[in-house]
């Protein structure tokens, strides 16, 4: 059974470090606190919608700011709408 670590932390580890500029940047890390600004949250979000294929609400990174908490969101959301 693939998880939600299985299925989507990979490409939100690769995309933390990118969009922050860390490649330090692990599973618990905060977008927020690691300087993760609105205009970045954006970026984020959008380019999570268009590898995952899933319709990722603007508050979703606010209440799952880690890619641990966010690749589990995105399971529910997944969940949900199969």
């Amino acid at each position: 059974m693939t998880t939600a670590i299985d299925e989507f932390l990979p490409a939100l580890l690769r995309m933390w470090r990118e969009l922050l500029d860390q490649p330090e940047a692990g599973q618990d890390t905060d977008f927020f606190y690691a300087g993760g600004s609105s205009i970045l949250a954006v970026q984020l979000l959008q380019r999570a919608r268009d590898t995952f294929g899933l319709r990722i609400p603007l508050d979703a990174l606010i209440t799952a700011s880690t890619p641990q908490l966010f690749a589990e969101r995105l399971a529910a959301l997944r969940d949900t709408h199969s």
